[in-house]
């Protein structure tokens, strides 16, 4: 994955501050102003600001004073709109276009009154058009301003400050690799959009849900074939059982025949656009992120899924609610049979890199169709019974959790693109049914707080107990398979060593540590060796080490030295030693190449590939400091040569050209220092 773009924007932001500064203010001015509000995603853009704060492109406190200055003038200019022309604005172009938010700008005015200055700035759908309606309510001007300055006050440090903290991890997780803040990015993006998609469907569908439901039951009242079936999703009076038991049958059909006849007709294209998403998140691998991601895999699988139903069920039926018991079992039993009967049908065969022990097909993802229907229709039941804004949050929660699971079957190669999408469109499609008949037949209310402590206790404990017995096997299951390739260890020292990687692998296109350092044999006997010379072993991350990126006296033994990846793994050693220069230490980095070496005397040596340089105190942000990599990699190398004495070493060369054509390359001359017993 090539980053040129983002540092392209990185270098344009830190070289006009000016016109970013002033990009800020439109933003927040933009954000603010009546109706045009609704169309610019402000609060993401300052978000996005403040990542680019934690990057240093852009200072803290002057971004801070456009910011809320912007967010003064767009509420200041709405609220002079709607006091200069009164009731008139409801018949001026475009506001006349727009009658309901009106309304509910003038009921969010009058409950919460000059508060809703503040509040509305936090509040989506009425924030560009509160401060008009206050203008129009003939509000005391000097009021507004003051409630005005004091809101842009909180508004704007509650968006930079979170956006810095995220540019912050991102810088962490640079640190490591690159390809964990690209993830980082990935799953932040996958969790807005779902939270944006929950909110924008339930703004559409909320309001003209019940007149779309009477005309289908007036369409099955004339139809006699087609409408029981629709009768009974829709008609309360109208036995459901049947219909539903028909329609799900129907529905396994249609998606097998859809898949069979895109397949015919695409399958060239689906099958690169397969492959595409499979190496883009192979590409992304690490230990840390698989940690994380095996775990979310583990919490959708059917170890944690089932004793979830059990117990939802179980509560369900105590509760005599067995018209919501009956639907929970027909969503959970019915999806299972759903997803299983279409990888019989498709036998459409997993990604090349696992289960090559598992005979169950690909077809849809059967984690990913269970999240939906399990979470799915629980958001289901619970959000029946709220009413307002806060009954899409159960639907955000839930699409969150799936998106989630989604994701981790991407990243770890378990699935197909197409699977994870087939599995969600399924889950949805049928879950949408169940839903729709659940509420029609107007079920008994449900202690929701009870149920949710039933069912998200049960996940907790099946989920913490499953991590915590298998996880180990897991990440064992689901690790990448590396070859271990042979080559003769006289041919090695001689010119094979050039055959190495020069750089570490992380993103494509990304070229900023050089891989400086081969070895080959045993790593114990090459730590025993250095620290006889004063290396040691670095402070590790912890929580503790972690909490002196906070203090500004921390010395740079104190800050703990991250890991890094290198092809997907972290470092086999990692040994560190004073440079002479406060502030700064010398780190040695070595990773499995993954080479066995043949000797003459037939012994087989392990190679190791790596590098060696400074370590030092970066500032992030204000605040909060860390020990990075420096970009010499020339001079810390000869102290590395200087403390292998006794062993055999020498340096050799790699062309200038191939030094010369990467690009961000830092300090190095091509140099690499190869060491053997």
């Amino acid at each position: 994955m090539d980053t040129s773009f983002l540092q392209a924007l990185l270098d344009w932001v830190a070289h006009h501050p000016t016109w970013a500064s002033l990009l800020v203010f439109l933003i927040a001015l933009t954000e603010s102003l009546v109706i045009i509000g609704l169309f610019v995603p402000g609060a993401t853009l300052i978000f996005g600001v403040g990542a680019l704060i934690a990057t240093g492109s852009m200072n803290l406190w002057s971004t801070l004073a456009w910011a809320i200055a912007g967010a003064i003038a767009g509420d200041g200019i709405s609220f002079w709109i709607g006091y200069h022309y009164k009731e008139g604005l409801r018949t001026m172009w475009p506001f006349r276009r727009y009658p309901r938010l009106m309304e509910r700008g003038e009921r969010f005015f009058e409950k919460h009154g000059g508060k809703s200055i503040l509040f509305g700035r936090f509040v989506g759908p009425v924030r560009p058009i509160v401060p008009a309606v206050a203008g129009m309510a003939g509000m005391s001007p000097g009021y507004f301003l003051l409630i005005n300055v004091s809101s842009a006050l909180v508004w704007a440090p509650a968006n930079i400050l979170p956006g810095m903290a995220f540019g912050a991890s991102l810088g962490l997780a640079s640190e490591v690799a690159a390809r964990l803040a690209i993830l980082v990015i990935v799953l932040v993006t996958a969790l807005w959009l779902v939270q944006w998609m929950v909110r924008k469907v339930a703004i559409f569908i909320q309001p003209r849900a019940n007149d779309m439901l009477q005309r289908s039951l007036a369409w099955s009242h004339s139809h006699r074939v087609l409408g029981p079936l629709t009768a009974s999703v829709i008609d309360p009076n109208h036995p459901e059982l049947r219909g539903l038991l028909i329609l799900g049958t129907v529905l396994i059909v249609a998606a097998t025949a859809f898949f069979i006849v895109v397949e015919s007709l695409g399958g060239h294209s689906i099958t690169r656009v397969n492959t595409i998403v499979f190496h883009f998140f192979e590409g992304l691998r690490t230990p840390f992120a698989d940690r994380i991601m095996v775990a979310v895999s583990q919490l959708s699988s059917s170890r944690v899924n089932v004793p979830v139903f059990v117990a939802v069920l179980g509560w369900l039926a105590w509760q005599r609610r067995w018209l919501a018991a009956g639907h929970w079992m027909g969503a959970v039993i019915f999806g299972t049979l759903m997803a299983s009967a279409m990888k019989a049908l498709l036998h459409v065969e997993r990604p090349p890199t696992l289960y090559a022990e598992i005979a169950d097909y690909a077809f849809p993802s059967g984690h990913a169709t269970m999240s939906v229907v399990i979470y799915g229709f629980l958001a289901v039941m619970i959000a029946r019974e709220r009413a307002g804004p806060v009954r899409w949050l159960p639907y955000v929660a839930a699409g969150s959790w799936v998106a989630m699971v989604a994701l981790s079957r991407l990243y770890l190669g378990a699935h197909w693109l197409t699977d994870v999408l087939g599995g969600i469109t399924l889950g949805l499609a049928w879950i949408a049914l169940l839903g729709i008949a659940y509420r029609r037949h107007r079920p008994p209310s449900l202690a929701t707080g009870r149920l949710t402590l039933i069912a998200g206790s049960v996940f907790l404990i099946a989920g913490g107990w499953h991590v915590g017995r298998h996880h180990a096997e897991e990440i064992q299951r689901y690790a990448p398979v590396i070859e271990t390739i042979q080559m003769d260890a006289a041919d090695w020292w001689a010119k094979d060593w050039i055959t190495l990687p020069a750089y570490r692998a992380d993103l494509r296109g990304r070229h900023d540590h050089p891989l400086t350092v081969q070895y080959a044999g045993p790593l114990p006997a090459l730590r025993a060796r250095l620290e006889q010379q004063g290396w040691q072993q670095p402070a590790s991350l912890s929580f503790v080490t972690a909490l002196y990126w906070l203090s500004a006296s921390a010395t740079i033994d104190q800050l703990p030295v991250l890991p890094q990846v290198h092809d997907g793994w972290h470092e086999s050693l990692v040994l560190v030693r004073d440079s002479g220069s406060p502030g700064r230490r010398v780190v040695l980095r070595l990773w499995a190449a993954h080479v066995d070496l043949n000797t003459r005397d037939e012994e087989t040596l392990p190679l190791w590939v790596g590098n060696v340089s400074y370590y030092q105190r970066v500032k992030l942000v204000p605040y909060f400091a860390m020990a990075a990599t420096g970009e010499d990699f020339i001079a810390p190398q000869t102290v590395v040569r200087e403390d292998v004495t006794g062993l055999d070493a020498r340096v050799v060369t790699r062309s200038l050209a191939e030094v010369k054509a990467a690009p961000q390359t830092p300090a190095w001359d091509g140099s690499v220092l190869l060491i053997r017993p």
